[in-house]
């Protein structure tokens, strides 16, 4: 029974990296400053025996964070009879935390390019229409340009969607204006 125990012992090594938190956005490398985190490594399950929960985290992603949350139990159940075990809860959890808070910054990484690229899909369908549209429209959209001191070229360039459509609309009136005027 001792013998069984003692797999639930974490052996603790001083690892030589700073362990303080980093903002990186982009998931690679942040899973990649995980794999040199972490002073602790575990013994405990014995799939993860050797690595840090840093490591699990980087290596196993979500599966590895379920296991982890899943061993603290265990650990906790023991720490009286191994005390080290206090220090691989405190680090579990630790890495816990801040993988959360990566997942969150992660989340919203995605959500805000999620969204970029639907503005650039309206910008870019609001430049081909322009485009298509022929001649006589570009003409007309770029007479507007110079009026408010820029060029169409300028715009695209800039990306300013707002700007585009804005002067897009200002062409669509002006052409509509025309059109009533002509039967009258």
């Amino acid at each position: 029974l001792e013998e069984k125990h003692k797999e639930v012992e974490p052996v603790i090594q001083e690892s030589n990296e700073n362990n303080k938190p980093s903002k990186k956005a982009n998931r690679e490398e942040l899973l990649e400053e995980f794999k040199n985190k972490g002073k602790v490594e575990l013994n405990f399950p014995a799939k993860y025996k050797g690595l840090t929960p840093y490591k699990v985290l980087a290596e196993y992603g979500d599966e590895g964070r379920k296991e982890l949350e899943s061993i603290i139990p265990v650990l906790e159940k023991n720490k009286t009879r191994f005390p080290k075990n206090v220090d691989a809860i405190n680090e579990i959890q630790k890495a816990l935390t801040e993988y959360a808070e990566f997942e969150k910054v992660s989340s919203a990484n995605r959500e805000q390019k999620a969204e970029k690229e639907v503005a650039a899909d309206n910008f870019d369908k609001i430049v081909e229409e322009i485009k298509a549209l022929g001649k006589e429209t570009m003409i007309g959209i770029e007479t507007i340009c110079r009026s408010r001191g820029t060029t169409l070229q300028a715009i695209i360039s800039s990306r300013d969607e707002a700007e585009l459509k804005s002067i897009y609309e200002t062409y669509r009136n002006l052409k509509k204006e025309l059109e009533e005027r002509k039967k009258k």
